[in-house]
């Protein structure tokens, strides 16, 4: 029987200039959006992950909408 690992695929953007913010490793931002790290800082990382790939798909969809129109 194969086990099956399922792949988080994280904006790596994102998650470069979270280490960079917070003055941690990409690891570490990685393992606290897959809820392997449970603090308070995992928290404000997820916070700020999660607020930057909507802002990142807003914008997307606005330039999107706007070149094809």
């Amino acid at each position: 029987m194969e086990k099956i690992k399922k792949r988080n695929e994280y904006n790596q953007s994102v998650v470069n200039q979270l280490a960079k913010k917070h003055r941690i490793t990409e690891d570490y931002v990685r393992k606290c959006l897959s809820g392997v790290r449970d603090n308070m800082t995992a928290d404000a990382i997820k916070k700020d992950y999660y607020k930057a790939v909507k802002a990142l798909n807003d914008v997307q969809k606005i330039v999107l909408d706007s070149i094809i129109n």
